[in-house]
């Protein structure tokens, strides 16, 4: 009987540990989060949404931008302002340089991926120009 007992118990334990662990990967870092979880964060002092819409208004006017691209270039300023509003959150000095450095290797590597070679070239050099989107 108490072998019984002790069977089932480590079954649902087991079970218990599986579970959560399914849990926190659904909701880790790669997650998209919900537009509640947006409102609450901010850019530079800037809720993320009009941040996004901002930024996405300027590269369309900049890069001229198809439809398509601004849907693409949406959802990856998306992604940058997530990840520039937890480095704003953060107090380790080389924790924020590593991150910077990191969302700075995404960023290039999602715009290569939406925007025309030429496109790219010219937003590449903005960003280097003291009139880039810093």
């Amino acid at each position: 009987m108490k072998q019984l007992i002790l069977l089932s118990l480590s079954i649902a334990l087991c079970a218990n540990i599986g579970f959560s662990q399914a849990r926190q990967q659904t909701n880790g870092a790669n997650a998209t989060p919900t537009s509640q979880d947006l409102s609450k964060r901010e850019v530079q002092g800037i809720p993320i949404m009009p941040y996004v819409k901002g930024q996405t208004e300027q590269m369309t006017k900049e890069l001229a931008l198809t439809g398509a691209q601004q849907n693409s270039v949406t959802k990856v300023n998306t992604m940058v302002a997530i990840k520039r509003s937890d480095i704003e959150r953060m107090t380790d000095t080389k924790q924020i340089k590593d991150a910077k450095a990191a969302l700075a290797i995404f960023s290039a590597e999602e715009y290569k991926k939406v925007l025309s070679p030429e496109q790219y070239a010219k937003w590449d050099k903005m960003q280097h120009s003291s009139a880039g989107y810093r």
